[in-house]
């Protein structure tokens, strides 16, 4: 607006809030849909997370196979115990991830929460702000985009479990984005110190996590490489540093946890199964991603957000690896989101006459896209809420079991006051590659300081991944079949023979 002898610049309005001129009655019947379709979209996610966390993140039943030795290990460290105990005498356990997300729930656990719940709500609260930095990312760009992105990604099928899981993903992958979005926001294509720290913790969230450090230094070096390099020099030596501490404190066994620990066997034919099963819920997600990615190495517009995506997908292929799950998508799912906020075309080449009807017709897709996905959750919701009953009725059986209990379901020994005692698969793992020593285990099973046995009994073959021949035969020859209960899984309670 110009006066006398004064100029007054208006702040530019963001791409979807250009109106066409001679639109009408049309135009705003157009908007109209457009906002009642983004806060359809903004109220299922709001709705996805809120039952998520009042229904279901207090039920006492297993989520996942790692939470009873994830809140075990943040219930030591708590107590003032090692973060990385000596594998070779009880509890015979690993903890198998860096140290962030225990020392974040060991210190919530030492004011006086409940580790299991909170760390369920650390992990909602870490994929929510997945969320919130993908609107946040591309809202200047197009709210409409913005918001469509962050709320189908809450809203994916891949939420449940995982976002409710105690676990480093959510926190390791929420730290990824946020550094990759701070680093987008350069226009000189150089990452802050920020970003670089924000890419480092989620690496000490989770090892594996590493697409975001990666995707900072490929950026950085291709705009200003003494810089990265600078940055990738001082980021090393502290992150070698730190991990040397570790190890040093953890009486050398620091090493031993998070990476050999990690050394499975890996498998191309298993990775293509769970990259299947993913793709029969999440076509629509990838084909976006892939979509964009294309569409902006064409026109080499390869930057931060991009080669993130593509790091993601890549590190994703590591769900090959034994024991691995679909919690390895999380990542390329929220890369999805992010890349989606930061370049979906919001003015594309087909004049305002098209575009407005294209949009809101993609927009309306994006609703009934939600609203299926929203559907999936719920009905594999439910199972999890129906078992929080027969969970509590086992934790109390086991509670008067004597002795040690040795169980595949961790989480059902933490609710009835036990001991977490030997970790099934990972210590199986180790032994059959000669990197841990069964022998004061099966020792433990035969001289009476073990008292029952909780084994998955199906599928049938699933007893061989969790425990060696020997274990296998020490069980056996000390413990009978006594009882069995269906949790998710059959299990069968091996009870010590008299």
């Amino acid at each position: 607006m110009m006066g006398p002898g004064r100029l007054q610049i208006m702040a530019a309005p963001a791409p979807d809030e250009i109106q066409p001129r001679g639109q009408g009655h049309a135009g705003q019947v157009l908007g109209w849909v457009r906002c009642s379709g983004v806060v359809a979209l903004v109220a299922m996610a709001v709705w996805a997370v809120g039952d998520a966390a009042i229904r279901h993140a207090p039920n006492p039943a297993q989520l996942n196979f790692v939470e009873g030795f994830v809140v075990a290990d943040a219930q030591r460290v708590a107590a003032g115990g090692p973060l990385y105990n000596d594998p070779r005498e009880v509890p015979f356990t690993v903890n198998v991830y860096t140290p962030l997300y225990t020392l974040l729930l060991a210190g919530l656990a030492r004011l006086g929460a409940d580790p299991f719940l909170a760390g369920r709500l650390l992990s909602l609260a870490s994929m929510a702000a997945v969320a919130a930095v993908v609107a946040a990312a591309g809202w200047r760009r197009s709210r409409v985009v913005a918001m469509t992105a962050a709320s189908l990604f809450l809203l994916a099928p891949l939420q449940w479990p995982w976002s409710l899981v105690v676990r480093p993903d959510a926190l390791a992958v929420a730290l990824s984005v946020a550094a990759v979005a701070l680093a987008a926001t350069r226009e000189d294509g150089s990452p802050p110190w920020t970003a670089w720290l924000l890419a480092v913790a989620a690496v000490f969230a989770k090892q594996t996590a590493a697409a975001a450090c990666a995707a900072l230094v490929l950026s950085g070096l291709r705009r200003r490489p003494r810089r990265a390099l600078a940055a990738v020099a001082v980021g090393g030596f502290a992150a070698a540093l730190v991990a040397a501490v570790l190890q040093w404190a953890s009486g050398g066994w620091f090493l031993f946890h998070t990476v050999s620990a990690n050394l499975n066997p890996f498998s191309w034919e298993r990775a293509a199964v769970l990259a299947l099963a993913f793709l029969r819920r999440h076509s629509v997600e990838m084909a976006v991603l892939v979509g964009l990615l294309a569409t902006r190495i064409a026109r080499r517009r390869l930057g931060v957000v991009e080669l993130y995506a593509v790091l993601a997908c890549l590190a994703a292929a590591s769900v090959g690896k034994a024991g691995s799950d679909l919690n390895y998508f999380v990542e390329p799912l929220a890369a999805a989101a992010l890349l989606s906020a930061h370049a979906w075309p919001v003015t594309p080449p087909l004049g305002w006459r098209v575009q407005p009807g294209a949009g809101v017709a993609l927009l309306v897709s994006a609703v009934w896209l939600g609203a299926v996905h929203l559907a999936d959750q719920r009905q594999r919701r439910e199972p999890f809420a129906a078992a929080a009953p027969l969970a509590r009725q086992l934790a109390g059986r086991l509670q008067i079991i004597p002795g040690l209990v040795v169980s595949d379901d961790a989480t059902l020994l933490l609710r009835a006051g036990k001991p977490v005692v030997f970790q099934p698969f990972v210590m199986k793992e180790l032994a059959e590659a000669g990197r841990w020593d069964e022998g004061p285990f099966l020792a433990a099973l035969q001289d009476g300081r073990v008292g029952a046995v909780v084994v998955q009994s199906a599928p049938a073959a699933v007893a061989a991944t969790r425990y060696t021949a020997g274990m296998r035969q020490a069980i056996a020859t000390n413990f009978r079949p006594a009882w069995g209960f269906v949790l998710g899984f059959p299990y069968t309670v091996h009870e010590r023979l008299p």
